[in-house]
This record gives structure tokens, C-alpha cells and sequence, in this order.
């Protein structure tokens, strides 16, 4: 009886430490140091460059890092300059990356108004090139995010973009050098969400917001399409990396920083966990390479290009 009474108090302080302290996160991990940000980039454009012009700047923006304050991220933004579809480029110098910001979206309407308006004066301070795709399910099945990234990264590619922003729609970042542009290596951006303290979740982490080269995500035939619901597509898009060479980096855990806007949680997929164990079974046929079933109706709006997705 008094094991039972000794084993069960453990057990319940155990429990409390979990909850109140830092047991369920990581504590260490590697990362890129913003001295050495530049040198990991991966400056890739397909603007046109004016011969007049010179090459933008980008590490004023990496010498002088700054977080921003939450009541900010709601605020009426300035931007300007912004092509119809969302794409914009700087008119005073030539930008040295081009990057998609692929979103998947469902039935998030008040978020995205909150993304879009901060985004466009977030990235123009960092003098990109970028076009923002709203990938919208327009259905009734259990939402399919991966495939709402795989059919993003499809059309950024007929585009030509050389790097992909993988992001959701409620991920707001507060770091002004989180620069949104590719890394040598894939690289997992939201490392250090509110909601989660402030603290990595696990090592093999890779989901929320993530940058990777348009090319290495084509050749891991980019995330699996067979996640239907909540959860799996981001550990599973992690071992399609981990397996092909890939090795996945991050920021600084102070510039890597993420506000997380309210919204109301998921129920995980009861089948997320056998569809993950046998992931790397089928990658090389399950992915962006068997899109065909479904029906797309790309429409440039004012401040994003809208794909709209018929399963």
C-alpha cells in the first residue's frame, strides 16, 4: 500500500513538472548564429535585373535584429508596390532571392486578413522578391495540408520561384532578420512558438513554417498526399529528408521567434500514425508527383494568387 501511495506521488510531481516546467521540450539544439546567417543563404532570383540598380542589402537587416511587439502584428501595415496575385519586387535595387509563401487554407478568414496585411510590409522590409499562394480546400473531407503545400509548390514552380516558404496561416513571426529566404539546407523556421513557450518541441520538429529550395522539395517528390486530418505530414516530410541526405538546419532561437494567432484546435487523424509508419514505403510514388486527381482554379487576387482546390 505505502509503494502504491510512493509510486503514485511520483508519478502526480512528475506530471506537475511536465506541465509547469520545460520536461516536454527540447532544451539544446543546433543552430545557425546570426553572424554566420549570411554565409548559409542560398541566393537564388529570377527578378529582372536593372543594370542601373544595385544588389539589395540584406544583411542591414541581419546587423540590427529587433522583435517586434504583438499589438504591432495587428496593426493597419503600410506596404505598397504590390502586384496583382501578390508578387513584389523592390524598385530601388535588385533583390538577390525570389521566394514563394505558400499558405494552405480552410475557413481561416479573419487570420488571413491578419497574415496578408502583416506579411507584405514584413518581407518588403527585407527587400524580396515574392509572390504569396493561398492554396484553399474547398470541400467537406478532412483537411489535406500537404497536398495543399505539394499543389503551392507546383505552381510556384511553373513560375520559376527558386524557394518555397512552406507556412501556416496563424504562424506570425517577430523577428525582423528571420530572413524569408532559402538556406543551403532545408530549414525549419518556426522554432520558438508562444504557445509553446518559447521552446522546441522535439529535435526532428518540422512543421509550422519551414524554407526549403524548390528543387529539393521536387526531389523527395516533395510531402505525401495520404495525411488526411490533423497531424503526421510534417514528421513524415522530416524522414523523406532525413532519408534522401538532407540534413534540416534552424535560426537562432531568438530570431526564430512566432506568435501563434488564436484559433480553434484540430482533432488529430486516428489513422495519422500508421500512415507515417509506412511513409518512406511509397514516397517515390506518393507525393507531387500523383496530383492528377484533383481540379485547381488559380485566381490572381490584389494581394495573394488564390488556388483553389476541388479534390
Amino acid at each position: 500500500m505505502l509503494f502504491k501511495y510512493i509510486n503514485c506521488t511520483f508519478i502526480s510531481i512528475w506530471l506537475l513538472r511536465y506541465f509547469t516546467e520545460d520536461l516536454r521540450f527540447s532544451a539544446t539544439y543546433n543552430y545557425i548564429h546570426l553572424s554566420e546567417i549570411d554565409k548559409e543563404l542560398s541566393y537564388l532570383s529570377i527578378q529582372s535585373k536593372n543594370s542601373e540598380l544595385k544588389n539589395c542589402i540584406h544583411n542591414t537587416i541581419l546587423s540590427n535584429p529587433h522583435e517586434i511587439s504583438v499589438p504591432e502584428i495587428y496593426d493597419s501595415h503600410v506596404y505598397k508596390n504590390v502586384k496583382t496575385g501578390g508578387e513584389y519586387w523592390p524598385l530601388d535595387c535588385n533583390s538577390e532571392f525570389s521566394v514563394a509563401i505558400i499558405v494552405p487554407f480552410r475557413n481561416r478568414e479573419e487570420q488571413l486578413k491578419i497574415f496578408v496585411n502583416y506579411f507584405h510590409q514584413f518581407l518588403q522590409q527585407q527587400k524580396l522578391h515574392y509572390r504569396i499562394y493561398i492554396v484553399e480546400q474547398n470541400d467537406n473531407k478532412p483537411f489535406n495540408r500537404a497536398k495543399m503545400f505539394n499543389i503551392g509548390v507546383y505552381e510556384a514552380n511553373r513560375n520559376k520561384f527558386p524557394c518555397v516558404i512552406l507556412t501556416d496561416v496563424d504562424l506570425i513571426p517577430i523577428n525582423n532578420a528571420n530572413l524569408y529566404a532559402c538556406t543551403k539546407q532545408p530549414r525549419h523556421m518556426s522554432t520558438n512558438i508562444d504557445v509553446h513557450r518559447f521552446h522546441l518541441m522535439y529535435r526532428g520538429l518540422f512543421g509550422g513554417s519551414t524554407a526549403i529550395l524548390t528543387e529539393q522539395f521536387l526531389s523527395v517528390n516533395g510531402m505525401s498526399n495520404e495525411f488526411h486530418g490533423w497531424g503526421g505530414e510534417d514528421d513524415d516530410f522530416y524522414a523523406r529528408l532525413t532519408h534522401n541526405g538532407y540534413v534540416t538546419c534552424r535560426y537562432d532561437p531568438k530570431i526564430s521567434a512566432y506568435i501563434m494567432l488564436k484559433h480553434k484546435k484540430e482533432t488529430p487523424s486516428p489513422d495519422r500514425y500508421e500512415v507515417l509508419r509506412t511513409g518512406l514505403q511509397r514516397f517515390r510514388q506518393d507525393g507531387i508527383n500523383n496530383l492528377d486527381n484533383f481540379y485547381r482554379n488559380v485566381t490572381l487576387k490584389p494581394l495573394y494568387t488564390l488556388i483553389s482546390v476541388y479534390n
